[in-house]
């Protein structure tokens, strides 16, 4: 062989080794680049397996929560059933409190004629019997009377029978009616206002006496109150507050 020959056999060596460390590199590029884009597609494998597992989580927390829901919305459905039966309930007890507040108001309408009218009698009482329980006072006072006149009557016939210049004859005294002493009762506050009191409508001693224990112990304490806050005693009821009201702005 020629060194021709030999030097163009070492070119072409040359080229081919070069080819070759050329393509060792791309291979290596290649490879190192295979090796990445596995790299990223276990990561990638890895991240769908996660979002997949969250999705299952995801999906079994709707599957709870739509159960809830719908249980929630059953819950709802029901109580709004039982409010509008509470509702129905509250209107008729409504309706019947109405109802029992006239009847109550008539009653009391009804107690107060009655209440008048045993008034009425105790005054009739009052005024035709009491006279006729001060006749035994005045029958004993016209047995004294009559006792007194006949003494003195006695006395009179025994003076005449006797005649002038006879024995001496004492005369019977005769017993002066001593007038009775004038008497003054002390007039007690508490009772004249609760008296006072009694005179408004629909008050007895027992509902009085809750108006001066409140502190109403006068017409003129009463004028400045209103019906509400009457009805906060004991015994005041709305009907018998709005009588006094009325009855004291008069």
């Amino acid at each position: 062989m020629s060194e021709d020959e030999l030097n163009m056999a070492k070119g072409r060596l040359a080229k081919l080794w070069d080819a070759y460390e050329a393509l060792d590199k791309e291979n290596k590029y290649t490879l190192a680049s295979i090796k990445e884009l596995n790299d990223k597609a276990r990561e990638k494998d890895r991240i769908v397996l996660t979002l997949r597992e969250l999705i299952e989580s995801r999906d079994t927390d709707n599957r709870k929560l739509d159960i809830q829901r719908s249980s929630l919305q059953n819950q709802v459905e029901d109580l709004k059933i039982r409010y509008e039966d509470q509702l129905s309930d509250l209107e008729k007890e409504r309706s019947r409190y109405r109802k029992l507040y006239r009847i109550t108001e008539d009653l009391e309408i009804e107690v107060d004629s009655l209440r008048k009218g045993v008034e009425e009698r105790d005054q009739w009482f009052k005024s035709n019997l009491m006279p006729l329980s001060e006749i035994p006072t005045l029958l004993e006072l016209r047995q004294k009377m009559i006792g007194r006149f006949s003494s003195i009557s006695s006395t009179n016939y025994e003076l005449e029978r006797i005649r002038p210049g006879s024995e001496k004859v004492e005369e019977t005294p005769v017993k002066e009616i001593e007038p009775e002493e004038t008497t003054f009762e002390r007039v007690d506050d508490k009772a004249e206002a609760l008296k006072s009191l009694q005179e408004l409508p629909g008050i007895n001693e027992v509902k009085a006496k809750a108006l001066m224990e409140a502190g109403y112990g006068s017409l003129e304490k009463l004028k400045d109150v209103s019906p509400f806050e009457l009805v906060k005693l004991q015994g005041i009821t709305p009907t018998i507050a709005r009588k006094i009201s009325e009855f004291v702005k008069v």
